[in-house]
């Protein structure tokens, strides 16, 4: 297998779940990972002991110019701690400003081109003939959504050249121009995946763009030298004692779907399931303290109608609540499962937690994370975000984190980074 340089490793995400679904792929192989998550505009230092380490830039809804000036800036300030290779994260259908990101990336970094591969095949996204498809379904225009929100010349590498040969996928794209070139590349299967991977790492190149899907194939290569068998004893974070919390801070369908049968009979006792009023928040507390009481499994559910949508406020108001609430439960509790980008990242900041250091995967594109600082400092955090899985996904993760099954028993389920309103 080729390998590229050893060195830290920079990682720019326009959201927080996907910040830590694609840090999760790096640690796989055994690299120290962490998420920063500090907001003040790279005043603070960026954290030593770490092989790749992750920015947030929360750009998924703002202006392309503006998601790539902050993007270009995250990355800089990457560089400066000493970065020399860089993975854009964008969500696997292109929703936001995938263009302008990349773009602002590359601006950065000083590169001609930038190879895009937002295909996450285990999960159900592909791209054909530069069409993004989910579950076989056409969904977006890729290259139109990536014209849509850069300035940058626009190429394609076919899927035939991708399973040809190497010097094919080179010269696919042709001469495009002086400027910056955005090159979106099919892909059907892992496989081609791993192949853009092994291009990516033969040519050298220093700054790459995807979803998690290619950040499971190209971590190997790019970490190689990177796993601590010191971490091997570092689990404290999973043998906590307590039950688990389950946040749900979204009105996506699927993840209430999860809610629904979360909140049905079928798991008895076991699961717990106390409805947040967004206008009253903070009387949901007695009632979540005395449901674990009886139940190894707490759901704190935002009760807001589907057709109404989730307010900065609401989510404040829930998340304040959550951090109280584990923070009274110290050590008694094995962790917490947050649901959607917007409720992962209110909990974070109402907790003050500035850095998140990834420790696993619970199921592709389902990470854990140990909140290190702040008011929950070592207590691990799921983000799923709010589109992912099928049913079972939510009770799936709260025994994983019970200890019930490790993280190789169900890798069912499909994603959707950004289907509802938080976002990844």
């Amino acid at each position: 297998m080729m390998r590229a340089e050893s060195g830290l490793i920079g990682v720019v995400a326009d959201d927080l779940t996907g910040a830590c679904d694609t840090a999760a792929q790096f640690r796989r192989t055994g690299a120290r990972v962490a998420v920063v998550l500090d907001g003040d505009g790279g005043e603070t230092p960026l954290p030593d002991g770490y092989d790749v380490l992750t920015l947030t830039t929360e750009s998924r809804r703002i202006l392309a110019t503006q998601a790539a000036l902050r993007t270009r800036a995250a990355v800089g300030r990457l560089r400066a701690a000493g970065a020399k290779r860089f993975y854009i994260k964008v969500d696997s259908v292109l929703r936001g400003s995938p263009g302008g990101i990349i773009e602002g990336a590359a601006m950065e970094c000083g590169v001609p081109y930038v190879l895009v591969a937002p295909a996450f095949p285990a999960q159900g996204r592909t791209v054909v003939g530069g069409w993004v498809r989910r579950d076989d379904n056409a969904v977006v225009d890729g290259m139109a959504k990536l014209r849509e929100t850069a300035i940058a010349s626009i190429g394609h590498i076919p899927l035939r050249s991708i399973r040809s040969s190497m010097t094919a996928i080179a010269i696919a794209p042709g001469l495009l121009s002086d400027t910056i070139a955005l090159l979106l590349a099919d892909s059907e299967r892992d496989e081609d995946l791993w192949t853009l991977a092994e291009y990516a790492t033969s040519t050298d190149l220093p700054l790459v763009a995807g979803s998690a899907g290619l950040a499971r194939m190209i971590a190997p290569f790019w970490c190689w030298d990177a796993a601590d068998d010191a971490d091997e004893d570092d689990t404290d974070w999973a043998e906590r004692d307590g039950g688990v919390l389950v946040v749900v801070g979204t009105r996506n369908p699927r993840t209430q779907a999860q809610l629904a049968l979360l909140s049905g009979d079928t798991y008895g006792d076991a699961v717990a399931v106390v409805m947040i009023a967004p206008d009253a928040p903070d009387d949901a507390l007695p009632k979540l303290r005395e449901a674990f009481q009886t139940s190894p499994i707490v759901v704190a559910a935002l009760n807001v109608p589907q057709d109404t949508p989730v307010t900065d406020n609401a989510l404040t108001g829930l998340a304040r609540v959550i951090v109280a609430l584990v923070a009274e439960r110290r050590d008694n509790l094995s962790g917490i499962i947050a649901t959607g980008g917007a409720t992962a990242l209110a909990i974070c900041q109402a907790a003050a937690v500035r850095l998140l250091r990834v420790v696993d995967e619970v199921m592709p594109g389902v990470p854990c994370s140990v909140m290190e600082d702040g008011a929950l400092a070592g207590v691990p955090l799921v983000t799923k975000s709010g589109g992912f899985g099928d049913d079972e996904a939510l009770i799936a993760s709260a025994i994983w984190l019970l200890g019930g099954f490790d993280n190789e028993t169900d890798e069912t389920g499909e994603t959707d980074e950004s289907g509802d309103e938080d976002g990844e």
